[in-house]
């Protein structure tokens, strides 16, 4: 399903994890793989700025030649040297330019061992990215699956989140995962109303709800390929908090989508994906508006009780 993946590397531990992760997607697609280490030009017309910014350059491509020595010979790996205004403007460009179908990064050094936490490159990335975003947890060098075997995706009935859904099926199906569907009720998530609703409004509005994403679920696996090994829940809580507790159960992988609202093919956090990636204890995977079909219609606003993805 991937023909290019990009895996930002800048030499650190963290670095290492994102390009673990990079590779795991890369050869479970038998996509190319690209090693890209950004080099930032920060004073151009500085005395002496050019012969600076290119002992920089050599430095960073002798950097990324190390790696080449750990990935086997059948994997299709480059490098690139890209220079922009930040390591994220530097790293967005580059997949515009290359056409990538993901860009992989590590989590930040102030991260918790096994988990995730995006970075400022990774933050940058993700709230505008062309191309969906993994981001690995923190130590995952040292844990690698042969295989993502369980492939976890939040769902809530939004066209943002049918196409994270439609993404994750085609990894399950390409890696042979089980694939689990999760639709979290938010009890406390109402929009639109212009009064606090009394008790047994909320409880017809939370009935009604959870009616909805019964229904969305039940249409939503219905559709996906008989190859596809998947299953579906509805469970209540905070949304956040529920798909990573599902996660802890082992899963590989959480795949979200972007918020709904935001330019199309374009990484926007919302809520519930800004929360994951603080706190998963797997990689995750935010999938841009229309990466899967350019020509889905607009979202619709979300609907009561239930939170962004």
């Amino acid at each position: 399903m991937y023909r290019k993946v990009i895996a930002g590397y800048n030499g650190s531990d963290e670095a290492r994890d994102g390009l673990a992760l990079a590779r795991l997607l890369t050869e479970a697609s038998s996509a190319a793989l690209l090693l890209a280490c950004a080099v930032r030009r920060d004073f151009p017309h500085a005395p002496g700025a050019d012969e600076f910014l290119r002992a920089q350059s050599e430095a960073s491509e002798r950097l990324l030649r190390k790696p080449l020595a750990w990935l086997p010979p059948e994997l299709q790996a480059g490098i690139r040297v890209v220079r922009g205004r930040s390591p994220a403007h530097a790293l967005h460009d580059l997949a515009e330019a290359e056409g990538a179908d993901l860009l992989a990064l590590g989590s930040s050094h102030r991260s918790r061992l096994g988990r995730v936490l995006a970075g400022s490159t990774a933050v940058q990335l993700l709230h505008g990215a062309p191309c969906p975003v993994a981001v690995a947890p923190r130590g995952y060098r040292e844990h690698v699956p042969e295989l993502p075997r369980v492939i976890e995706v939040g769902f809530n009935g939004m066209p943002e989140s049918q196409r994270a859904l439609d993404h994750a099926s085609m990894l399950a199906e390409a890696c042979h995962a089980t694939l689990r569907v999760i639709a979290v009720e938010e009890p406390d998530m109402f929009f639109g109303y212009a009064d606090v609703p009394t008790y047994g409004e909320r409880g017809d509005l939370e009935r009604s709800e959870r009616e909805r994403l019964e229904r969305a679920l039940a249409e939503a696996l219905e559709r996906l390929p008989a190859s596809v090994r998947a299953h579906g829940s509805v469970l209540t809580g905070n949304a956040t908090a529920v798909i990573a507790a599902e996660a802890e159960k082992g899963a590989d992988l959480v795949v979200v989508g972007s918020r709904g609202y935001g330019p199309l093919r374009r990484a926007m956090l919302g809520s519930v994906s800004a929360g994951l990636m603080r706190s998963c204890p797997c990689p995750v995977l935010a999938v841009p508006r229309a990466a899967v079909n350019d020509h889905d219609p607009e979202p619709a606003p979300a609907g009561a009780g239930s939170a962004p993805a």
